[in-house]
């Protein structure tokens, strides 16, 4: 997968918002020739929910995952594969535990009811309960969503209660988590409880003893995650506030990572999952030895930051080498080194001729205290931008047009990721509106492809949606 389209798909939480009345006429034609029933029908493992035969899903199966998609979401077609997969998976292991489809476009009630805003949206229903939903949480390949919902029906912790039982349970597991509550009725507790049904990387366990606490150096209550036998790390929350849940999730989501993240598809991931916005990636070929030397360099300079820098290596000559474009990199540029903040999107250059742990760590702490300035790109102006009614801004014509103070200009930002079929009916529906306006100059209908944004960038604009219009007063 490119990395611009994991990016924009992970920084959009996999969705992009979109008309939900946007349908196609074949597939509500299909839909106005079939009688639907309370019959539960299935396509690929995946039962096919409607207005019809929610109710009898809910009913007939105790756990079950609902995804609300648009037959034209990218998005939903990245997803559709892993999710039949993990139907299969689920249908053999776990006869209780069900995946479903609801198309959103064409049940506008129940995508009403469930709060569908964009797509794929996923739900999560247990015993029937229509109003106690909740909303999917876990990773989006089919062994992430076979374990997730694997997750939902095994308690959410054990109890250990004995020296000997805990360390038991810590060598019997891989990325155990123990948490020392000396009330067993501790609202604490549930908070733990609550995190660990919803974290599925993690075993979780809880004690209450004293003898359990003196043995692991405990005197407060305290969540150890153990990576190893011999590698732990503790988390003491507030002393005043106590515990709160999303720390809770970075504190094991950060220390669950490498000190230094090679980016791969089991990776990525970890690496959005971690919910720190700052990532610095290293860019090096690996075959390259005089390259590989420059990863100690990184390596070094990587625990200074620790959960507030994410370090990220790419293999330039790996399968991912598609990074190196979104960051307008070409392999005559590698080794080199990129600064991104995934929520606010900006992104910059290194600024030193050599990459060394001293220059690395200047330039990330430069980059935090904000003495560097953004790395803004821009492709060329095509030769035609102005030639139809809806022109095309790239970075270096924006400002001239978009500020332009003797018109009133209409800006819509589009990507080709997940919405190709929605541009043109936009660019279409962009005319007649201004129409009566376009030919008196009164108002400049333009276009941005947000695809290509990735190469035309401004600095003071933050597109937070797709597709996003403004105006120039919004600007």
């Amino acid at each position: 997968m490119r990395w611009s389209h994991l990016l924009l798909g992970l920084l959009l939480a996999f969705y992009a918002k979109a008309d939900p009345n946007a349908t196609s006429a074949e597939s509500s034609s299909e839909s106005s020739r079939e009688e639907k029933t309370d019959e539960l029908l299935e396509e690929e493992n995946v039962l096919v929910l409607h207005e019809k035969n929610f109710d009898n899903a809910l009913k007939t199966f105790k756990y079950l995952l609902v995804e609300f998609y648009a037959p034209w979401c990218g998005h939903c077609k990245e997803l559709a594969p892993n999710y039949i997969k993990a139907a299969e998976t689920l249908k053999e292991q776990a006869p209780e535990v069900r995946l479903a489809k609801v198309d959103a476009t064409e049940e506008k009630e129940l995508s009403d009811e469930f709060g569908v805003s964009g797509y794929p949206t996923l739900r999560f229903f247990v015993n029937g309960n229509r109003t106690g939903h909740i909303e999917y949480g876990g990773r989006r390949d089919a062994e992430g969503i076979v374990r997730w919902m694997l997750r939902r029906m095994e308690p959410a912790s054990v109890e250990v209660k004995t020296v000997s039982a805990a360390e038991e349970f810590i060598k019997s597991h891989e990325s155990t988590v123990i948490g020392f509550f000396k009330d067993p009725e501790d609202a604490d507790l549930n908070l733990f409880n609550e995190v660990a049904l919803n974290t599925e990387d993690f075993k979780f366990a809880i004690a209450h003893k004293e003898e359990i606490f003196r043995k692991f150096g405990v005197s407060t209550d305290s969540v150890i995650y153990f990576k190893s036998p011999e590698e732990k790390y503790i988390y003491t929350g507030n002393e005043e506030l106590g515990f709160d849940k999303d720390e809770l999730v970075q504190f094991l989501m950060v220390n669950n990572m490498d000190i230094v993240t090679e980016y791969s598809d089991e990776t990525a991931q970890k690496i959005f999952a971690a919910k720190i916005p700052n990532h610095l990636l290293l860019f090096i070929n690996k075959t390259v030895e005089d390259q590989l030397l420059l990863l100690e360099n990184f390596r070094q300079t990587a625990p200074d930051f620790k959960g507030t820098v994410l370090f990220v290596v790419i293999d330039s000559n790996g399968p991912h080498a598609g990074v190196l474009e979104y960051f307008g990199l070409t392999n005559e540029d590698i080794p080199t080194i990129r600064f991104i903040n995934i929520e606010k999107v900006t992104k910059f250059a290194f600024n030193a001729e050599k990459i060394t742990a001293e220059t690395v760590r200047a330039f990330c702490q430069g980059v935090l205290d904000g003495k560097i300035k953004q790395n803004l790109l821009s492709e060329e102006v095509p030769e035609d931008w102005d030639k139809k009614p809806v022109k095309v801004l790239v970075g270096k014509n924006f400002e001239e047009v978009a500020y332009d103070e003797t018109k009133n200009v209409f800006v819509e930002f589009l990507t080709v990721v997940s919405c190709m079929q929605m541009i043109e009916y936009t660019k279409n529906r962009t005319v007649e509106l201004f129409s009566q306006f376009i030919d008196s100059g009164g108002v400049l209908p333009v276009d941005e492809d947000e695809e290509k944004m990735k190469a035309d960038q401004e600095e003071d604009i933050k597109v937070e949606d797709v597709s996003s219009e403004k105006s120039k007063d919004e600007l």
